[in-house]
């Protein structure tokens, strides 16, 4: 009986961390998700911040992914998000965290990093998408993919993780606004052509 009890507990505790896994990462490209994110900004970067340490958050879009989805189908587009969330994860260093945000959006965090570092990084990121490889259905090649990138970071931000994301957010669309496959950095006029446009 006792085995019996002890094999159950082994099992409730498998399933457990299987369902809370499942809860904080991304089913399609088995990155963390959102809800990670949230999680990791409680406990590793808003103490990051307090304690004075540069954080740059950076928010990625796929460039004109509804139109590459309508043109090579669906099953083209979620290969494609897996191969990004990829090329992310090999790209970035062994300290930073990739997340997907939502959609075709991303979410990467540098930790010790300014604003200006980690735009440095984020081209590397964004020109190792644009030659990454992709075929269609039928083995025809497809693409190039591109992304643009929006970063937001620094001490000067406040210690608002939520605040500072959408900062990012607004930088990733100025990036669009200027032509996509590019990063910005967050600063004020980024927010007012923000504010103005909305």
């Amino acid at each position: 009986m006792m085995g019996s009890q002890v094999a159950t507990a082994v099992v409730a505790a498998s399933t457990h961390e299987a369902t809370e896994r499942d809860a904080h990462y991304d089913a399609l490209t088995e990155i963390p998700n959102r809800r990670q994110l949230a999680r990791d900004s409680a406990e590793r970067f808003l103490p990051a911040l307090a304690s004075g340490r540069s954080v740059a958050f950076t928010m990625i879009d796929i460039d004109h992914f509804k139109r590459f989805n309508d043109e090579f189908g669906h099953k083209i587009g979620d290969v494609t998000l897996q191969k990004v969330a990829q090329v992310l994860l090999n790209t970035v260093r062994t300290n930073d965290f990739v997340y997907r945000y939502g959609g075709e959006e991303f979410m990467i965090v540098f930790l010790d990093t300014t604003p200006e570092e980690a735009m440095a990084l984020m081209d590397r990121v964004r020109n190792a998408v644009a030659r990454m490889p992709l075929t269609g259905a039928n083995g025809e090649p497809v693409g190039p993919v591109t992304i643009s990138a929006g970063i937001a970071g620094g001490a000067n931000l406040g210690l608002d993780c939520d605040a500072i994301i959408k900062l990012a957010d607004d930088a990733l669309y100025q990036s669009k606004w200027s032509g996509r496959n590019r990063v910005t950095i967050f600063d004020e006029d980024v927010s007012e052509t923000t504010r103005l446009a909305a």
